[in-house]
């Protein structure tokens, strides 16, 4: 199970980690912040990410869809890198990437990027 002690969104980069065994990242707390981009380590090992959303750190349960009502997904594989357009994720504080599929052998250390809103 993901660890439920948010990590902060600084500007620039962060690491947001995906346990071995695991489809879901730590919690990620934008605080002013907005996700801009994500590089997949070499490591990982899904074909898509989706996010998980929340009002609170302990409700981040919430599946992300775009406004047409199809889930917001991100294709992205191992050492790859993909634009998140902030308009669709400027208001959510509490953040989760899934992955597809779970990690095998190791943690993938997701490398996510942000700026000020």
């Amino acid at each position: 199970m993901a660890e439920l002690r948010p990590q902060n969104l600084d500007f620039g980069s962060n690491t947001v980690t995906i346990a071995d065994g695991e489809t879901e990242s730590v919690i990620l707390d934008t605080l002013a912040n907005v996700i801009t981009g994500i590089i997949a380590p070499s490591s990982f090992g899904g074909a898509s990410l989706t996010l998980l959303v929340g009002a609170d750190k302990d409700n981040v349960d919430k599946p992300l869809f775009n406004p047409d009502g199809t889930p917001f997904t991100l294709t992205i594989a191992a050492d790859q890198a993909v634009i998140v357009i902030p308009q669709f994720v400027a208001g959510w504080q509490f953040i989760k990437l899934v992955a597809n599929a779970a990690q095998a052998g190791s943690d993938a250390d997701m490398l996510v990027f942000g700026r000020p809103i």
